[in-house]
């Protein structure tokens, strides 16, 4: 949720899984990746552990797999958005061909809906010494007014930012090439409108993200403490306990991960008069964990 522009680095890397076991490949075209691409064997010596994923396999209208999502149907928003989320098959359930569907919608009566899914896990957390990578396989809802979003909170909501908070991407349509990206903490979260420490990622080739797949990765690592930021398994920005200052660091605490398609307001925009129904089609989503090399 940020808007300054962080030096981009350039390293291609590209995750990748054989069974359960999984491991960082070699670079990664600039391109979505396809499953078969993320599914490749590995070079690099680290050794990566899937400890959990959803591949959305079911019957097109399927609720999200209970044991893995909670679909949140309390009626919350995003702060200042206008859409209100609700467990509705209208705005959040798979579609037959792989894929979770969440869609934005705007109603007769001008009321708008979207949904967002909170993943049952809530211990994310790197070993010490380790990595945890969080790496989702979307295509991003398109239009003015609506954006995709994939992040994490600590579980002490109440708390935030001091529960920390990784902005693994959020892709605003009125913004098609770009993906922004932050780590939200107690000395960060006002770093710059609207919030959080991070930046803005461009596609090289400028083209629209809502056309295709991609694969948007965070590796969170502890000791020592960093996070990092993949698109399509680009290496685009890294950031430490020297960016927000040690008071800052909180990301040595439990997370759970989050999905939504959001509408409106000051982050996301005004809404496109033809934008709604909008859906972000979500086709891979895993966590990965290594204790080391």
């Amino acid at each position: 949720m940020t808007s300054r522009v962080r030096t981009i680095l350039i390293a291609a890397v590209a995750l990748a899984a054989v069974g359960e076991l999984a491991v960082v490949a070699t670079p990664a075209p600039a391109a979505g990746l396809s499953r078969a691409a993320l599914d490749a064997p590995s070079t690099r010596p680290s050794r990566w552990v899937t400890i959990w994923r959803d591949d959305f396999t079911g019957r097109a209208g399927a609720r999200p797999d209970p044991g893995r999502w909670q679909v949140d149907g309390d009626g919350h928003h995003e702060n200042g958005d206008l859409e209100v989320y609700r467990d509705d098959p209208a705005n959040a359930g798979l579609d037959g061909h792989g894929h979770l569907r969440i869609t934005a919608t705007m109603d007769s009566e001008g009321n708008y809906w979207s949904a967002r899914l909170i993943s049952v896990p809530h211990d994310l957390l790197p070993p010490e010494g380790g990595s945890l990578r969080i790496e989702a396989r979307v295509r991003p809802a398109s239009g003015a007014g609506v954006g995709t979003s994939i992040w994490t909170w600590g579980n002490d909501v109440d708390k935030w930012p001091a529960n920390g908070e990784i902005d693994v991407a959020e892709q605003l349509g009125a913004q098609p090439d770009q993906v922004h990206y932050a780590i939200q903490c107690p000395t960060c979260h006002e770093t710059a409108p609207p919030f959080g420490l991070g930046g803005i990622y461009t596609d090289p080739g400028q083209r629209a993200y809502g056309d295709g797949f991609h694969t948007f990765a965070a590796q969170w690592n502890r000791d020592p403490d960093s996070i990092s930021w993949y698109v399509d398994g680009r290496l685009i920005d890294t950031v430490t306990p020297a960016d927000t200052g040690t008071d800052g660091w909180v990301f040595d605490q439990p997370m759970f991960l989050l999905l939504s398609v959001r509408i409106g307001g000051r982050f996301v925009g005004d809404v496109g008069p033809t934008t709604l129904p909008a859906t972000a089609l979500v086709d891979d989503v895993r966590i990965l964990r290594t204790d080391g090399a």
